[in-house]
């Protein structure tokens, strides 16, 4: 077991977390000082309770001549106090029981200040993906490749070459598909939509389920070659099919190499559509190249001639959790086998340069649309 390596995953995860959580909890933050002042008066009140039964009660005292004199003082003034003490009780009794019915009162206030939070944050997440559309700028994902049919067949065969062959990318594709399927809850029944979906291979393992799958592709070549195999494929920009596609409209929705040939404006706006697209619980996948792995990352993002700039696996996850989607399973691809590692791994030096250089060259993130928050914020207030 290789526990620097261990180390650095953990490492990594807690951060993608940290971040993540940042992210979802928006004005969270607000309620710690009430939650901490919460706490405080509860544990003043059990404070209280524990001390009411010791009023005039003998405190424990050692065996000795002055601790009997004192003792038999104090019972003294016990007897000359007789109808005193019962109605320090009856106070105590009664504050105590003041204090628990406010302790109780602004724990249920606090119980529903978290509900209106996490609606909230909700909301934002709603105004986030619903925000004021931009008009196509010379930057749209149509502008990277100039429609010329030559152009279109060299771009189509060297991303097919960066992809593996067809049954390579089928394995994968099914893994993809066995992952989404087994999910709790289940995809929601709808058409599934995919985003620049080259060969088809995300299509054909659709199809193999009975699914209606659609493709969108906007390279020439691509389309035809998955119309040539009976595959459904629209030729259209991804980013202006999204923009005409009605709200809930597909129960997943997917982007295998597609962001990392963005701008950073068309990336926001595509995870913003998408998510508008999305049905309730709806999936949405996206796979890219992992630049933190250092082969990967300087060399093998820019084999595409029309790669804009790679996507860090925290720039997607903060991306996905700034759109409200819940990211549910990552899971990473392509690893290099341990015999092309460096050897010596016990200098200390070549332990990080063998995780970095030989991690796995991509990762593929799957999220998931919350369930519609209207009807149930309306149900809330109802109730």
């Amino acid at each position: 077991m290789d526990l620097r390596r261990t180390v650095n995953e953990i490492r990594d995860r807690v951060t993608r977390e940290t971040v993540r959580y940042r992210v979802s909890s928006g004005a969270s933050d607000v309620l710690a000082p009430l939650h901490d002042e919460v706490g405080k008066l509860v544990h003043s009140s059990e404070q209280l309770y524990s001390m009411r039964n010791s009023v005039g009660r003998m405190p424990p005292s050692p065996k000795s001549f002055r601790a009997w004199a004192g003792g038999l003082a104090v019972r003294m003034v016990q007897r000359m106090l007789f109808w005193y003490t019962p109605q320090i009780h009856r106070f105590q009794n009664q504050t105590i029981a003041a204090v628990e019915n406010t302790c109780s009162v602004m724990k249920k206030q606090l119980a529903v200040l978290r509900q209106l939070d996490a609606e909230v944050a909700a909301i934002r997440s709603e105004m986030r993906m619903r925000g004021a559309p931009l008009a196509p700028g010379p930057d749209s994902i149509s502008a990277l490749t100039d429609r010329d049919p030559g152009f279109d067949d060299f771009l189509f065969a060297i991303r097919n070459s960066l992809l593996g062959t067809a049954e390579e990318r089928a394995l994968e594709m099914r893994k993809h598909l066995s992952s989404i399927l087994s999910l709790t809850p289940a995809v929601p029944e709808g058409p599934w939509l995919d985003l620049a979906c080259g060969r088809g291979d995300w299509l054909h393992a659709v199809q193999s389920t009975g699914r209606e799958c659609l493709g969108v592709e906007n390279n020439s070549a691509a389309v035809s070659h998955c119309q040539a195999q009976g595959l459904d494929v629209v030729d259209s920009d991804p980013l202006a099919f999204l923009r005409d596609t009605a709200d809930s409209t597909y129960s997943l929705i997917s982007a295998f190499h597609t962001l990392n040939r963005c701008t950073a404006r068309d990336c926001w706006r595509l995870v913003q559509e998408a998510t508008r697209a999305l049905r309730p619980y709806g999936v949405f996948i996206l796979e890219s190249i992992d630049p933190a792995s250092l082969l990967a990352g300087s060399e093998q993002v820019w084999h595409d001639p029309a790669a804009m700039r790679p996507l860090p696996l925290l720039t997607a996850e903060f991306l996905l959790d700034y759109f409200g989607l819940d990211v549910v399973l990552h899971r990473a691809l392509r690893s290099d086998p341990e015999e092309r590692r460096t050897p010596l791994t016990e200098l200390e030096f070549l332990r990080p340069l063998n995780f970095h250089l030989y991690r796995p060259r991509v990762y593929a993130l799957v999220a998931r649309r919350p369930a519609a928050t209207a009807e149930s914020r309306g149900a809330h207030r109802l109730g």
